[in-house]
């Protein structure tokens, strides 16, 4: 099954977080976007993980990047 992770915003909603994007925070070791991706494959071992965002920052191990146009 695939899965899509929308990472195309800015995180406003956040409030900023010392000036790290949220899905850039860590947590344990590991960016957020790293995070959910592993429990996805955790869950669905043939998962395939897609993010959707422009910024070439969110590349994530395990996971595609998709660039929105």
């Amino acid at each position: 099954m695939r899965y899509v992770i929308m990472a195309n915003g800015h995180g406003t909603r956040w409030g900023g977080h010392s000036g790290i994007p949220k899905h850039l925070i860590e947590f344990e070791g590991e960016t957020l976007l790293r995070r959910i991706t592993r429990q996805v494959q955790t869950m669905d071992p043939g998962a395939e993980v897609v993010i959707s965002a422009s910024n070439p920052e969110y590349e994530t191990e395990g996971a595609r990047r998709h660039a929105p146009s």
